[in-house]
């Protein structure tokens, strides 16, 4: 019977940790459509339009909630970790405006 709450309450928790990744990392980047810095960077022609972040990284999001959820077991203490970094990449680009840190932040 143990088992089965511990199961309940991962699966729970990787909810929790996916919304509020998602959530933290969206109000780093809120006001980037507008927000004189970035629209004044030098953008590939590829870059797509503001409005599309938000529907691509809510379904992001989503689709990593449900995998996580399917391989909670294998993954868990991963996953939470990569979705604190995952967060912590738009507070550095998006509210502290530091490309070149985000950029080695990735490597």
């Amino acid at each position: 019977m143990l088992s089965i709450n511990s199961c309940r309450v991962r699966r729970f928790t990787l909810i929790v940790a996916v919304i509020l990744a998602a959530a933290v990392g969206g109000m780093a980047s809120t006001s980037a459509g507008t927000d004189s810095w970035y629209l004044l960077l030098n953008k590939s022609e590829l870059n797509p339009p503001s409005y599309i972040f938000g529907i691509v990284w809510s379904i992001l999001y989503i689709f990593m909630m449900v995998s996580a959820f399917l391989a909670h077991k294998k993954v868990f203490s991963i996953f939470i970790i990569l979705l604190f970094f995952n967060s912590a990449w738009s507070w550095l680009f998006f509210r502290f405006q530091m490309p070149l840190i985000a950029l080695l932040y990735i490597y």
